[in-house]
């Protein structure tokens, strides 16, 4: 008997809790949107809540939060490019289609800001149709539930035929990544998802990350200036000929101008004129061909010294020729990147470290640096005086093109009249060595604050002569202090210094002009046949 009444009390308790839930489903008690109801059907199926065709709109404007676009539709005929044509062909070109018409889009208000056009017109044309995810009834009577009486978020289209249509964006489904949302002429409740992801838009994320719109090959000067240092450097590229007068002219070479690379030849003009050290500006500009904004932080900014940006840590400035656009960098962002701004966009963004690394070159490093880089082929004469000695060269290296014409040749060395030709049992030619160390002479800096008194003796006294009529090449230099001398080449201090410590270098690599000297001499002295072999060889 107890058994049986326990079965009849469990049997009333879930009839009870059955009519519970089935009340809680008809009639919404709990209070809030249900996740599951509604009638789903296939993508084919369901009517989305909205749909224009971009011909008829004339524009679509956006309220999401603080959000606020309008996106203005303008048509446009697409016109094709033109073909190549054959003269000799004798059969007429097939027709080709004339292209539909499109529309192109812009922001209200930001019609001169650089956008990534074609994420903007992905964007707006995502937005004609208000796809339908779920419908959830198609006459609701308590809109409020789903936040959909009345919505600041929504999206309101206007027609070229004065027409509007309006679609509210109403509360997130709970438990799913949708959005209820009806449009504002009926009672249509459905949910939505892809077109609140595009409401979210803001102009930051339109504007183009590419910061520098024209190609490298085109740049036609570079402008640099460091706050650290006070480092103001400008050069100029060489102007492109491709139809030189002189066909001999090795600035109007065929690799003169490359697409994808900067041009080979470049003139300094601050902090002083002399010709640019190619290979390192390339280094520099590398890392800006393709400089982007790892993201927008702020649009049209009221204060730039919150960034670092009023009184910037680098400043670049590149022309094309008609074009000029500056790029600013200013403090660290904290997330090892470092805000900048961009004369062709007026907004604040993140640029990373790496694009700067090269902006800290050392000065001298961007202007040509050799004293006299005489080829060996070319010099008739080298007179060298130095330490109160004074070295007579005289040199014959054929040119691999007379070697060409007469494989009799043999290079010829002469010191002070004595033979200069020996090397060691692994044929390296001392006296080259000797006139490498001479060449090799490099600036290590610039000083543009002293200079040499040219009417006193130098230190040091290098004269080429050569033998297919260039001129003769001077240089020269004077002590500036206790570690370095001033560098002088044809009777003019180039502005720029020669560490001292280099003369003693006893690396073979960077052999000094100290050990290269006592080197040639010694083995001059002591060769058998020509051949000497120092012992620590």
């Amino acid at each position: 008997m107890k058994q049986k009444r326990k079965i009849i009390i469990l049997s009333v308790v879930l009839a009870v809790l059955i009519v519970a839930l089935t009340l809680v489903s008809v009639f919404n008690l709990g209070g809030k949107p249900k996740q599951t109801t509604g009638t789903t059907l296939s993508s084919e199926q369901r009517a989305p809540v909205l749909q224009v065709k971009k011909e008829e709109v004339r524009s679509i404007e956006v309220f999401y939060g603080d959000n606020h676009l309008v996106y203005l539709a303008s048509s446009y005929q697409p016109t094709l490019p033109p073909v190549a044509t054959n003269p000799a062909a004798t059969a007429s070109p097939t027709p080709r289609p004339t292209p539909q018409p499109d529309v192109a889009w812009t922001l209200q208000g930001y019609e001169d800001a650089r956008v990534n056009e074609s994420l903007l017109k992905s964007t707006a044309e995502g937005l004609l149709v208000v796809s339908n995810v779920q419908e959830i009834t198609d006459n609701s009577d308590n809109l409020a539930q789903f936040g959909l009486e009345s919505s600041k978020n929504r999206i309101i289209y206007t027609l070229k035929n004065g027409n509007k249509h309006e679609v509210l964006i109403g509360k997130e489904v709970p438990g799913a990544s949708q959005f209820y949302a009806r449009d504002a002429s009926n009672s249509r409740v459905c949910t939505v998802t892809s077109v609140v992801d595009r409401m979210q838009n803001s102009i930051l994320d339109y504007l183009d990350k590419k910061i520098i719109p024209f190609p490298v090959e085109d740049w036609a000067t570079i402008e640099l200036k460091r706050k650290a240092d006070q480092f103001d450097f400008v050069a100029r590229a060489h102007p492109y000929d491709p139809t030189p007068a002189d066909p001999n002219d090795r600035k109007s070479d065929e690799h003169y101008k490359t697409e994808g690379q900067i041009a080979l030849y470049w003139d300094a003009l601050r902090p002083m004129e002399r010709k640019v050290d190619v290979d390192n500006l390339q280094t520099l500009v590398s890392q800006l061909i393709n400089l982007s904004a790892v993201n927008f932080v702020e649009y049209n900014p009221s204060d730039l010294a919150r960034y670092g940006l009023n009184d910037p840590a680098y400043s670049i400035v590149l022309t094309d020729g008609s074009r000029s656009l500056e790029i600013k960098i200013g403090d660290a962002s904290g997330d090892g990147n470092f805000y900048a701004i961009a004369s062709n966009n007026d907004a604040v963004f993140r640029v990373s470290s790496d694009a700067t690394a090269n902006l800290d070159v050392s000065p001298e490093r961007l202007f040509d640096r050799w004293a006299a880089l005489q080829g060996i082929f070319h010099v008739k004469k080298l007179t060298a005086t130095y330490d109160g000695n004074t070295y007579v060269a005289e040199i014959f290296v054929p040119t691999p093109k007379e070697e060409e014409k007469d494989d009799t040749l043999e290079e010829n060395f002469i010191l002070n009249g004595a033979d200069a030709n020996v090397t060691s049992s692994r044929d390296k030619s001392y006296f080259k060595e000797w006139y490498t160390a001479i060449i090799g002479i490099l600036a290590d800096g610039l000083d543009l604050e002293n200079e040499p008194d040219l009417s006193a003796a130098p230190d040091f006294h290098f004269h080429y002569e050569h033998r297919n009529g260039d001129p003769d090449k001077d240089v020269k230099l004077y002590k500036r202090d206790e570690h370095s001398y001033f560098m002088v080449v044809d009777d003019e201090y180039i502005g720029m210094y020669y560490n001292a410590s280099n003369l003693t270098d006893q690396r073979a690599s960077t052999l000094g002009l100290y050990p290269a000297t006592e080197r040639l001499l010694t083995a001059m002295e002591k060769a058998v046949d020509g051949v000497y072999d120092f012992p620590e060889n």
